[in-house]
């Protein structure tokens, strides 16, 4: 479990990501871009998905502390996504970039809500 691993204090997603994030609030998706970026984690931790290491540069957003301020992100991370040798909020990083890019292609691309998300089956 990460709580043997050192955890960073800054917590941020690739600059698409981040383009994509910021064009949901904008557009009152979400009010705040912390709780979009939540969502992500929460969607590609439901959905399994197979995330990769990240390539390019990377925006810091957030500290940990004001993302994740109960650590229950943190704990969802190491129950379902349990890894020996990285922190869970580098895990988080990766899983947000692939919940925000699934979630601009159901609002922007194909279905123009999220609720279509959340009906699919899981």
């Amino acid at each position: 479990m990460s709580q043997h691993r050192l955890e960073p204090a800054q917590i941020g997603l690739s600059e698409l990501a981040h383009h994509l994030l910021d064009r949901m609030v904008r557009d009152r998706h979400f009010s705040e871009m912390r709780d979009g970026y939540r969502f992500a984690v929460a969607l590609a931790l439901a959905r399994e998905a197979d995330i990769e290491r990240p390539q390019g540069a990377r925006k810091n957003i957030f500290s940990t502390s004001t993302l994740d301020p109960d650590q229950l992100l943190k704990l969802a991370i190491d129950t379902l996504r349990p890894s020996s040798d990285e922190p869970a909020y580098r895990i988080a990083e990766r899983l947000a970039d692939w919940g925000i890019s699934e979630m601009n292609r159901h609002l922007y691309d194909e279905y123009g809500s999220i609720e279509s998300l959340l009906v699919q089956k899981v």
